[in-house]
């Protein structure tokens, strides 16, 4: 079981509820699973797959998070790479 599992268990057992705030705007866990969901198959559909390494380099924003639970949902590996570098 990785972290996109336990997120999509807690949704069947907790329900909807807001799991972020960020800049003054509420994400819903169900919001934050709907666009992680739809980025996954995005990412499916260029050709990336279980086991594959994935660089997420941005700054701090939702869509980091996003990002990060979409990598896992399809078995891809996190690489964060700090949005600094080569600033």
């Amino acid at each position: 079981m990785n972290v996109a599992q336990l997120a999509e268990d807690n949704i069947k057992r907790f329900g909807e509820y807001v799991i972020l705030i960020f800049e003054g705007q509420r994400f819903t866990n169900v919001e934050m699973d709907r666009v992680a969901r739809k980025l996954g198959n995005a990412l499916r559909k260029v050709g990336v797959k279980r086991g594959d390494r994935v660089i997420i380099q941005m700054p701090n924003c939702t869509e980091v998070l996003q990002s990060f639970q979409a990598v896992w949902k399809i078995g891809a590996v996190v690489v964060p790479i700090s949005h600094l570098i080569g600033s």
